[in-house]
C-alpha cells in the first residue's frame, strides 16, 4: 500500500520553478528541490520521474497559471486593446529584475532546444501568448494577426536581451515604450 501524499505536487512544482529562477535550469537538481520540499530525492523521483521530467512539468504548471491570467486578462481588458498587449507583455516580464535573471532564462532556452518534452512547453508558452495578442489586434484586410502578433513577440524577446547585454535602468520602462512603438506601427 502507498504512503499518502503529504505535500501536493503544485507546491513541489512551485517550488522547483523559485529554484530555476534562482540557480538556473542547468543546475538546478532534485537535490535542492529536496532540501526546499522535505520530500527525499527518491520520492521526487518517484512522483516526478527524470529531473528533465520535474522540469518539464513545472513549466507546464507555470503555464497553466499563465492560461488562467490571460483568460482573466481578456475578461477585464481596460481600455484599447493594445494598452492589454503592453500590459500582459509587461507583467510577463515581472520577474525579469537584472540582466543575470535573462541569463537563467537563456539556461532554460538552451535545454527547451534539446529536450523534446521541454521543447512542447516551450512551444505552450509562446503559443498562449501569442494567441491573446492575435486576438486582440484589430482584424483588418490584407494583414495576418498570427504574423503580428508573433512581431510583437519578437520585440518583446529582443528587448529584453538588448537591454540585458547594453541597457541601463529598469526593464519594464524601456519595454514598455518600444512595445508601444512597435503597436503604433502596426496598427497605425
Amino acid at each position: 500500500m502507498t504512503r499518502p501524499k503529504t505535500l501536493e505536487d503544485e507546491v513541489v512544482l512551485e517550488k522547483t520553478l523559485e529554484l530555476i529562477i534562482q540557480h538556473g535550469a542547468a543546475t538546478f537538481t532534485l537535490r535542492q528541490v529536496s532540501k526546499k520540499v522535505g520530500l527525499s530525492p527518491a520520492t521526487l523521483l518517484q512522483r516526478f520521474g527524470t529531473r528533465n521530467k520535474l522540469l518539464a512539468k513545472a513549466i507546464h504548471y507555470h503555464n497553466a497559471k499563465v492560461r488562467d491570467r490571460l483568460a482573466k486578462t481578456r475578461l477585464s481588458t481596460k481600455g484599447t486593446p493594445e494598452k492589454a498587449i503592453v500590459r500582459m507583455l509587461l507583467e510577463d516580464a515581472e520577474s525579469i529584475e537584472k540582466p543575470a535573471d535573462v541569463a537563467a532564462g537563456l539556461d532554460i532556452l538552451k535545454m527547451d532546444i534539446i529536450d523534446k518534452d521541454l521543447k512542447e512547453s516551450a512551444k505552450e508558452y509562446f503559443d498562449l501568448r501569442i494567441e491573446f495578442i492575435e486576438n486582440l489586434l484589430p482584424k483588418k484586410k490584407g494583414r495576418d494577426s498570427r504574423e503580428m502578433a508573433m512581431f510583437l513577440m519578437d520585440v518583446w524577446q529582443g528587448t529584453i536581451m538588448m537591454w540585458a547585454l547594453c541597457g541601463k535602468g529598469e526593464l519594464r520602462p524601456h519595454l514598455k515604450k518600444k512595445l508601444e512603438f512597435a503597436l503604433e506601427h502596426l496598427i497605425g
